[in-house]
């Protein structure tokens, strides 16, 4: 298993200075938004990339890997080395690929509602005026936004309000694979699932 789900999310300065933020948001006695980032964007993808890996060993799901190339230095010794990037897998049935994403998104949906109690239970002996309530209050909201919209693309889901493309293998067997579209563009599932918000 030689693959990574996604581009590391520490490569983007904004979620660089989000995990900064929870880090420091620690020492005010807040460890839920820290929690949250941890599980969400390094613990999360491993598990869901893990579970893809073990269906397709069982010729359950088809993984559709895009080699790149990379050169990484090792004690100061660049090393080549060839990375296959997971893109959007592709399953037997429409069935399948929705239970997947069902449980998938069901679980993200716990995830965040376990930061949500992590951060009520961080709360309850704050003064109202202070700056960590107006901290508390400003994360409250954010988990409340990120939960409705996991909420809404589980309803997408189970609405069949998604986009089902059919792909035909090297081989001549049927797979499916699914999108999310906002009008504008399509996003894979794989990427709205692992991503952090």
């Amino acid at each position: 298993m030689n693959y990574q789900t996604s581009a590391l999310w520490f490569y983007s300065p904004l979620y660089y200075l989000a995990a900064l933020l929870c880090l420091g948001l620690t020492f005010f006695g807040l460890s839920s938004p820290l929690f949250y980032l941890m599980v969400m964007g390094l613990a999360f993808p491993v598990i869901i990339a893990m579970r893809l890996h073990t269906l397709s060993e069982a010729g359950n799901a088809w993984l559709i890997r895009d080699r790149e190339n990379w050169l990484v230095y090792v004690n100061g010794i660049p090393v080549q080395e060839q990375r296959s990037t997971l893109q959007n897998p592709c399953f037997a049935t429409p069935e399948r690929l929705k239970q997947f994403y069902l449980r998938g998104f069901g679980a993200r949906l716990i995830v965040q509602l376990v930061a949500v109690v992590m951060l009520l239970t961080q709360w309850h002996d704050t003064e109202w005026l202070s700056v960590k309530a107006v901290a508390v209050a400003i994360i409250f909201c954010l988990l409340l936004w990120l939960i409705k919209s996991t909420i809404g693309t589980l309803r997408s889901i189970n609405a069949q309000q998604w986009e089902i493309q059919a792909i035909t293998s090297p081989g001549g067997q049927h797979w499916y694979q699914a999108f999310f579209s906002d009008g504008k563009r399509a996003r894979s599932a794989l990427s709205q699932l692992c991503s952090v918000v």
